[in-house]
């Protein structure tokens, strides 16, 4: 939503195709058409049936091959007690091409799938990246079967999800000028076709639910959250501090000894800054002192030094990283880090544990961005919101009456689930979106219309979800817990291949 923060060889089929046909060119006399073979001698005569027997023969095996017959039919592998086939795990393989970028369809493609894997145990990339194909189908089915087991179902949710997959497949099939077969197989690989994707996203879907059920199944004492939380507080602790970005003036073309008078010229003026900051305030007035022209507006009017309520995870800065969440770290302790352009100039204000609730709101979106619609748009905008919240008000003022109004009315991405935002944590989103949903005495029920840079809101209030250090070691927690018991798991389900049918892999 606008209102967030900003891995060989050529297909064995294609071998015997080039193979035959070289067969067949030798057949050919010098003129090159087809000629009564004609000899007296008997053993040559059964030589030539044996031939011939042997071209048809491969003929047909090509044209079984060419079907998909092979790769839907012949068991590739047994998972456990379940037998796998070529097609489904041509899906995987396929999916780790496109993972590492590589098309076997290309000279470099089939260079790169034959090239040694330099791991011990396999002896192409290919053979490395099938393997890794099959352990991923391993989870999958270790997951279905549980599931089954569990007399556990797809959804009606997550089974209308696979119509509206393969329409999208046939639509993308028909710009390309394919068929929507050809366009399976050239996706997925060898052997695919609509039915056989129906049944391995069908698989695929139930054991990402059934994972989903088993990770929330797993609870914690609160002796185990506070354990969790004291084994990496860095990773659930939120900080405030302000920093400000001075770019050296280095020029385009610029020589490296050019450069290098930039870069000093603006770490003396970095350091000039940081010896003036006191505190908070003076930062954002000397944000506004030393700001580019293009960026003045901005510190002027808004307040983009600050960061609040930020996670280690969000700052995307090693250096800054590692300045801010350091143990030592204390309010007011200020410094300059490099970068190969430019210096940053932080202020560390506060880090604490994040004791506040998070929050579940549902809101209307309508778009009127402050700095690019016009004042009618805005006013239309405004008005639209205002009469959507009449709207409900004059209802029965229900949380479902409102997921009405959101489904019908929201320019937001979420609007078939009502607008419904669930877990907020302080951060987020914007500032004004915020300072609504985090209002002490926000209760359930409340509405309201706020207004940010990108766009009108009307706002719901649903509920609080829990606190938020508490949710963040529940979920890492949780994650481990789901990860020790799909390898332990893992060991009911080995896996084998079968020679024969494995060489339809690929």
């Amino acid at each position: 939503m606008s209102e967030t923060s900003k891995a060989p060889e050529k297909w064995k089929s294609e071998q015997l195709r080039a193979e035959r046909k070289a067969r067949l060119a030798r057949m050919k006399s010098k003129e090159g058409g087809k000629k009564q073979i004609k000899t007296s001698n008997p053993t040559a005569k059964l030589a030539v049936v044996i031939v011939l027997i042997v071209a048809l023969l491969i003929t047909g095996l090509w044209a079984v091959i060419r079907s998909g017959l092979p790769q839907r039919t012949l068991a590739a592998a047994t998972i456990g007690s379940v037998d796998v086939k070529p097609v489904d795990i041509n899906y995987y393989y396929f999916q780790q091409l496109g993972t590492y970028g590589i098309d076997p369809n290309t000279a470099e493609g089939q260079a790169t799938l034959d090239a040694a894997s330099g791991i011990e145990g396999f002896k192409t990339n290919a053979d490395y990246l099938k393997d890794l194909a099959i352990q991923a189908l391993q989870q999958d089915v270790l997951l279905a079967d549980q599931a089954a087991q569990n007399q556990i179902a797809l959804t009606a949710e997550n089974s209308a999800l696979i119509d509206p997959y393969l329409q999208n497949l046939q639509s993308a099939a028909t710009q390309e000028g394919k068929t929507l077969d050809n366009y399976l197989i050239a996706t997925f690989g060898p052997g695919m076709n609509a039915e056989a994707l129906r049944q391995i996203i069908e698989r695929l879907l139930l054991a990402d639910q059934y994972a989903r059920t088993k990770t929330d199944s797993f609870t914690f004492t609160d002796a185990e959250l506070q354990a969790g939380y004291e084994k990496a507080p860095e990773q659930y602790d939120t900080i405030d501090y302000r920093v400000f970005t001075l770019k050296a003036d280095i020029k385009t073309g610029a020589t490296d000894a050019e450069k290098t008078k930039a870069l000093e010229e603006a770490r003396k003026t970095a350091d000039e800054m940081l010896s003036r900051i006191t505190d908070g305030a003076s930062f954002r007035a000397l944000c506004i002192e030393y700001a580019a022209d293009d960026e003045l507006v901005a510190y002027k009017t808004k307040d983009p030094s600050l960061q609040e309520h930020k996670l280690r995870s969000a700052v995307t800065i090693t250096t800054q990283k590692d300045w801010l969440f350091d143990p030592q770290r204390k309010p007011g302790d200020k410094t300059v880090l490099e970068s190969s352009t430019a210096y940053y100039i932080l202020l560390f204000q506060d880090r604490r544990r994040p004791e506040y609730e998070r929050v579940n709101v549902r809101h209307i979106l309508i778009a009127a961005a402050r700095d690019t619609a016009t004042a009618e748009q805005l006013k239309t905008a405004e008005e639209k919101a205002e009469s959507i919240l009449a709207e409900y008000l004059a209802g029965d003022k229900t949380e479902e009456s409102f997921a009405d109004l959101a489904k019908a009315n929201t320019a937001d991405s979420n609007a078939e689930q009502g607008g419904l935002y669930e877990g907020v944590f302080r951060g987020q989103m914007v500032k004004e979106f915020e300072d609504w949903c985090f209002d002490p005495a926000r209760q359930t029920g409340d509405t309201g219309i706020v207004q940010t840079d990108f766009d009108f809101h009307v706002m719901y209030y649903v509920s609080h979800s829990g606190v938020d250090w508490v949710l963040n070691v529940t979920a890492t927690l949780k994650a481990e817990a789901y990860q020790t018991w799909l390898e332990q798991e893992k060991k009911n389900y080995p896996y084998t291949t079968n020679g024969f049918g494995y060489r339809f892999v690929g």
